[in-house]
């Protein structure tokens, strides 16, 4: 959404010696899409790491400080190297990923099935994204893998929302 550049006509002067030399030239501006790249990897990390929080409830003082120091180191640097977040964002759905495999075996429930395929899914997106020096396709590729994952939670939230019970 936030993938496009400002651009604004500026004047600019240069000293040459004696004289002035005054030219109108066009200024860009990518600030509005680093901010909307920071606030979206700002809220995935959070959110993963909520979903973190709830399934582990492990309520120490600690640990919460030290994710979210290193949630922001990673966000600092995710602006010279995209791979940060991607490995960052990696590391929160694997114990995730572990919490729904151990939930399906548990319950053998098909919506707990379509949930962890799903968050498996955006796993392999995130690996796919820690790869992406490589060679532009693999960012098709592993936004196309993304989609899928997120299409698959959509589906399972729907399904809850139609057929889930009511409790009293």
């Amino acid at each position: 959404m936030t993938n496009f550049t400002l651009y604004e006509q500026v004047y600019r002067t240069v000293p040459l010696g004696f004289f002035t030399l005054t030219y109108k030239t066009v200024h860009y501006s990518d600030q509005l899409f680093l901010m909307g790249t920071l606030i979206y990897r700002l809220l995935t990390l959070a959110g993963f790491y909520m979903l973190y929080l709830v399934y582990t409830k492990n309520n120490s003082w600690y640990l919460h400080a030290m994710m979210i120091y290193f949630m922001i180191v990673s966000l600092y640097f995710t602006s010279h190297a995209f791979s940060i977040f991607h490995l960052t964002t990696l590391l929160l759905l694997l114990p995730l990923l572990w919490h729904y495999y151990s939930n399906c075996r548990r319950t053998k429930d098909k919506a707990g099935k379509l949930i962890l395929a799903g968050f498996s899914i955006i796993a392999i997106s995130q690996i796919a994204f820690i790869f992406l020096g490589f060679d532009k396709i693999i960012y098709v590729l592993a936004e196309s893998i993304q989609l899928i994952g997120y299409s698959l939670l959509l589906i399972s939230l729907l399904l809850v929302l139609r057929y889930g019970k009511k409790k009293k």
